[in-house]
C-alpha cells in the first residue's frame, strides 16, 4: 500500500517540483501539430498540455490535482491517436521529465501492446522510458542492440549483466576487438566488474588476453567514433572516453587488492603516469570528466606508491559523500579505508566504511525473456555480487522484522466497539494527500494550546484532554510528523498541566484518529483510537517519495495507564517515558554525574565538568553555523547554574525553528568530542549502536550525524553533518594559531 496524505511531503514537493526544475518544451501550435502528425486536433491540444511548463506547487493537493489533469491528457492522446509514434513519444517525454515512467503500468502496457512498439523502443534516439524494455511481453530476438539498450535502461547493478550480454553478442557477431563497439563493451564490462566488487573475475579473465590486446583495452584511448550498434548510436565519444579513463584506475585497484603492487607500478610507468599534486576533495567532485579522471588518477598513484610525505587527511577528508569520490568502487573503498587506517585515522576509516555500501535497495530488473545462454551467466554473476554485498562489507539491506513502537510503557491494543466506529464515508482516505485538519477547539483551549499541533481533543466531565504531534524529541526526517504528547486540563481548559510524552511516534505503527467518538480518558486510563499505518523501512528515501506500509489496520484503540505516563521514578522533573527517549537514566536524576540534574543538563550524556577537547573553537563555530546557536552563549569548562529556571519540556534548542516549536538536538557522534561544553538548550549525544536500536524499537529516527576530523598537525579540520534530508560540510584552517571561520557548503534532498 502506498503511503499518502503525509504533511511532511509538502516541503519537498515545493522544492523538488518548482519551476526551476522544469524543462518543458516550447509550446507548439496545435492545428499545425495535428496536421504534421496526422492526429485529431483534440489529441494535439492534449500534447500541448503535456509539454507546458510545470507549475510551482505549494502543497501536495495542488500537485495531485496537476497529476490528475496530466493523466487525463495522456489518456486523450493515447486514445485519440493510438497509432501515432510522435504522439506516444510526446507522452513518454512528459513521463520521463517528471520521473513518472513507472507510475502507471496501464500506459506502459498500452504502448507495448502495439506490434511496432518493441522496435520503436529499441531504435529511437531518445532514452525516454527506456526501462519499459524489460516489460515487453515477448522480446524480439536477443540482438546486440537489445543488450546495448538494456545497458542504458538498467540500474547500475544490472548494467553489469547487460554489458556482459552485449560483449558476448558482439563476439558472436564477429566484431574485432579494435572496433569501437566491442572495445567499449569490453572496457565497460571490466569497469562494471570492479564497480560491483568482482575484481578477481576481472584479473582471471585478463589472463586469457594476449599482452597486445590487454594493452589495447587498458591504453586509455577511446575510439574517435561514437559507439554504434546495428546503426543506432548508443554512446558518444565522451562517454566512451570516460569509461576508458576510469578503467585504468580500476585496473590498478584490482592489482593492489591482489597484492601485485609492483605490477601496478609497471602499468603506471607504461602509461607514463607521474606524481600529481594532492587532489583536493572539494574540487574532485565537480563531475567534469577530465577533472574527475585526474583526481582518480592522482588518488590511484598515491595508493600504489604510498609516499611517506603525504597526510592521508589531505587525500580523503572533505567529501560530502564518499560515493562522490574518485575510485568509487567496493575495492577502491576498501583500499582507501586501509590507507587512512594505516596512516593514523581510525575514526575516518570507520566513517568511510559506513559510506561505502551505496544504494542496494534498487529492485533488480526482470531478465525473464532473455536467452538461456545469457541466463546462465546472469545467475553466476548475481551470486558473486550477492556474496560481495553480504560479505565483510555487509551491504545487503537490513530491516528489523520486529514491529516498531516498542516502548517502556505497557499498552493494550483493542478492537473498537461497533457503536463507536465511523462510517466508511467519514474515514480519512479521501483526505489523504491533504494537510491534516485540526480538531475543533473551544476558543479558550485554542488560545492556550496555540503553540501545539493538536490532532485530538476530548472533554469528559471536568477533565479536558488533547493530544499533539511534535518532532520535539522525535527527529523523523520528514518521514512522519514526530511523536505524540498528552495535554490535560482539570477545569475545562482554563489551565493546563505540562504536556506528557506518550512514547509513541506517528506511523510507528500508529496514527491517532482525529475525529473519534471514543472518550480520551476513562478514570486513570488513556484510550486512543488509532489506525495502524506502519511504514516499511525498506521504502524510505529522501525525499520520502511513495512510502510503503507493511501493516495496516482500522477500528482499533490502545489503552495506556496514566500512572505509567506520569511516572517520574527519580524525581528529576522528566517522566520515565521522556527519559527513555532522551537516553537518560530514569532511576538516576544525574545520568552523567556532573552535578546537573537531567532536567537542566544541556549535555545529559556528557559531563560539563570535564575539560573541553583541544581546539574546541571548531565545535563552537560548527554549532553556530549548523544549528544557529549564539556563539557567545556556548560555554566551556564548567557547569551552568543548577538553579537556573528552565522549562523541562521545552528542552530548548533553536535549530532555527520558531520559538514555540523547540526541539532537542539529537547528535550521532563521538561523545568525547562534546565534553565540557554548555549550550542554551539540550543536546543528546548518541552512539551508532543507540541510533540503530532506536530505529529498531521506535520507528524511523534521524539524529544529526556529526563527524569531525583534524589533520595530524591540527592545522586543518573538517566536519561532515547530515540530518538525513539535509546536510553539509564545514572546512576549517588555522592561521596564526587561531581557527578561521569555516568555508561551508550544504545540500537538501
Amino acid at each position: 500500500m502506498t503511503m499518502t496524505g503525509r504533511p511532511f511531503l509538502l516541503g519537498w514537493l515545493f522544492l523538488l517540483l518548482s519551476p526551476l526544475d522544469a524543462a518543458g518544451l516550447e509550446p507548439r501550435d496545435a492545428p499545425a501539430l495535428a496536421k504534421k502528425w496526422k492526429i485529431p486536433l483534440a489529441a494535439a491540444q492534449a500534447v500541448q498540455e503535456l509539454e507546458a511548463e510545470r507549475p510551482g506547487w505549494r502543497n501536495e493537493e495542488q500537485w495531485r490535482a496537476w497529476v490528475k489533469r496530466m493523466d487525463a491528457a495522456i489518456d486523450r492522446v493515447t486514445s485519440l491517436a493510438p497509432e501515432s509514434k510522435p504522439a506516444w513519444h510526446a507522452v513518454m517525454s512528459h513521463l520521463q521529465k517528471n520521473d513518472r515512467c513507472d507510475d502507471d503500468t496501464k500506459v506502459r502496457d498500452r504502448y507495448l501492446s502495439h506490434a511496432w512498439a518493441a522496435r520503436d523502443l529499441l531504435r529511437r534516439k531518445s532514452y525516454d522510458c527506456s526501462a519499459w524494455l524489460f516489460h515487453i511481453p515477448a522480446l524480439i530476438p536477443a540482438t546486440s542492440l537489445l543488450y546495448g539498450r538494456a545497458a542504458e535502461a538498467a540500474p547500475d547493478r544490472d548494467q553489469l549483466l547487460a554489458v556482459r550480454g552485449l560483449r558476448d553478442s558482439l563476439v558472436r557477431d564477429g566484431l574485432p576487438l579494435r572496433s569501437a563497439a566491442r572495445l567499449h563493451a569490453q572496457r565497460s564490462y571490466w569497469s562494471h566488474l570492479v564497480g560491483q566488487g568482482l575484481w578477481q573475475r576481472l584479473l582471471t579473465e585478463a589472463r586469457s588476453f594476449s599482452q597486445a590486446d590487454l594493452e589495447l583495452i587498458l591504453n586509455g584511448q577511446a575510439s574517435p567514433e561514437p559507439v554504434m550498434v546495428d546503426g543506432v548510436q548508443l554512446w558518444d565519444v565522451g562517454y566512451a572516453q570516460a569509461v576508458s579513463d576510469s578503467l585504468q584506475s580500476q585496473w590498478l585497484m584490482a592489482l593492489l587488492a591482489a597484492g601485485q603492487r609492483d605490477e601496478a607500478r609497471d602499468w603506471m610507468r607504461r602509461w607514463q603516469w607521474q606524481r600529481l599534486a594532492v587532489p583536493r576533495p572539494d574540487s574532485a567532485t565537480s563531475f567534469n570528466d577530465e577533472d574527475d579522471h585526474k583526481a582518480a588518477r592522482g588518488l590511484a598513484w598515491y595508493l600504489v606508491e604510498d609516499p611517506e610525505d603525504v597526510d592521508a587527511y589531505d587525500l580523503f577528508v572533505g567529501y560530502d559523500d564518499f560515493s562522490h569520490a574518485p575510485l568509487d568502487t567496493p575495492i577502491g573503498h576498501d583500499l582507501a579505508i586501509a590507507y587512512v587506517s594505516r596512516h593514523g585515522y581510525p575514526e575516518l576509516a570507520e566513517y568511510l566504511r559506513g559510506q561505502s555500501c551505496g544504494d542496494v535497495n534498487l529492485p533488480p530488473v526482470s531478465w525473464g525473456d532473455f536467452p538461456a545462454e545469457f541466463q546462465a551467466v546472469r545467475v553466476d554473476l548475481e551470486k558473486e555480487m550477492h556474496a560481495v554485498r553480504s560479505g565483510p562489507r555487509n551491504c545487503e539491506p537490513r530491516h528489523s522484522g520486529e514491529d516498531a513502537g516498542s516502548t517502556s510503557v505497557a499498552r493494550t491494543e483493542l478492537e473498537l466497539p461497533p457503536a463507536l466506529r465511523r462510517p466508511d464515508d467519514k474515514r480519512s482516505d479521501d483526505n489523504r494527500g491533504k494537510p491534516p485538519e485540526p480538531p475543533l477547539l473551544p476558543p479558550q483551549a485554542k488560545a492556550a494550546l496555540s503553540e501545539y499541533q493538536i490532532v485530538r481533543y476530548s472533554e469528559s466531565g471536568d477533565l479536558t484532554a488533547a493530544i499533539s504531534l511534535s518532532e520535539q524529541v522525535n527527529p523523523s526526517g520528514e518521514v512522519s510528523g514526530g511523536g505524540y504528547w498528552l495535554h490535560m486540563s482539570p477545569d475545562h481548559g482554563v489551565t493546563w498541566r505540562e504536556p506528557l510524552y506518550l512514547g509513541l511516534q506517528q506511523y510507528a505503527p500508529y496514527e491517532v484518529v482525529k475525529q473519534s467518538l471514543l472518550p480520551l480518558v476513562r478514570g486513570r486510563v488513556l484510550q486512543i483510537e488509532v489506525e495502524v499505518e506502519e511504514i516499511d523501512p525498506a521504502s524510505i528515501t529522501f525525499p520520502p517519495v511513495a512510502l510503503q506500509t507493511k501493516r495496516s489496520a482500522r477500528n482499533l484503540y490502545i489503552e495506556l495507564s496514566l500512572d505509567d505516563i506520569e511516572r517520574d521514578s527519580d524525581g528529576d522533573g522528566l517522566t520515565d517515558l521522556l527519559e527513555n527517549q532522551l537516553l537518560t537514566n530514569s532511576h538516576d536524576p544525574d545520568t552523567d554525574h556532573d552535578g546537573l540534574r537531567d532536567d537542566v543538563d544541556p549535555f545529559p550524556q556528557v559531563s560539563v565538568k570535564a575539560p573541553p577537547v583541544a581546539d574546541v573553537d571548531v565545535l563552537r563555530m560548527a554549532l553556530h553555523e549548523v544549528f544557529g546557536y549564539d556563539a557567545a552563549a556556548i560555554g566551556t569548562g564548567g557547569p551552568v547554574d543548577e538553579n537556573e529556571s528552565r522549562d523541562p519540556l521545552a528542552l530548548l534548542q533553536s535549530m532555527r525553528q520558531a520559538p514555540q516549536q523547540p526541539r532537542v538536538l539529537f547528535v550521532a557522534g563521538n561523545p568525547a568530542m562534546w565534553q565540557g561544553l554548555t549550550v542554551p538548550g539540550r543536546v543528546v549525544i548518541m552512539t551508532p549502536e543507540q541510533v540503530r536500536e532506536r530505529n529498531r524499537m521506535s520507528g524511523p529516527f534521524y539524529p544529526v550525524t556529526f563527524n569531525i576530523w583534524f589533520n595530524h598537525a591540527r592545522t586543518k579540520a573538517s566536519i561532515i553533518w547530515s540530518a538525513g534530508w539535509t546536510g553539509g560540510t564545514l572546512r576549517f584552517e588555522k592561521e596564526g594559531g587561531l581557527w578561521k571561520p569555516p568555508t561551508t557548503n550544504g545540500w537538501i534532498s
